[in-house]
């Protein structure tokens, strides 16, 4: 992560001269660079979230019901590392027995997972049923 959005920004500047465009001269271009710098500090703020998951998933009950949850259709966005592009995705979670989470924990936890440079697949997928065995303490049945 940069030291700062000022030198994410200046980074960005470089680039876009790079690329053959004068950031500086360009009333299209004002502001792109600490825009850009925000997104990307923003895009790839989940590698910070591992005290997340444990602090998300740390506060589910337990429970004798074995019935299964899922959470269908969130939309997440993440970047791939291949081109530093946007990708965008759609998750189905379920996890079932032992211990209850809300939905909405599950959505959070989708989000701030999905905050990384990833693979789309396996990637994404293989982040939150990781998160979910570990800070749940069981594996999900399939």
């Amino acid at each position: 992560m940069p030291a700062s959005i000022d030198d994410a920004a200046k980074a960005i500047g470089d680039f876009l001269t790079a690329l053959g465009l004068s950031p500086a001269g360009d009333p299209e271009l004002a502001g792109t660079r600490a825009r850009r710098a925000r997104l990307g500090r923003r895009a790839v703020d989940g590698y910070a979230t591992d005290f997340r998951a444990r602090a998300l998933l740390g506060g589910a009950l337990a429970s004798e019901e074995r019935s299964m949850v899922a959470v269908l259709d969130l939309d997440h966005a993440s970047v791939c590392p291949h081109h530093l592009m946007p990708v965008q995705g759609r998750a189905h979670v379920a996890t079932s027995g032992g211990r209850i989470v809300g939905l909405g924990v599950i959505a959070q936890l989708v989000d701030a997972l999905s905050h990384r440079l990833v693979l789309q697949d396996p990637g994404s997928a293989r982040r939150v049923a990781d998160a979910l065995v570990t800070h749940l303490a069981r594996a999900p049945r399939g």
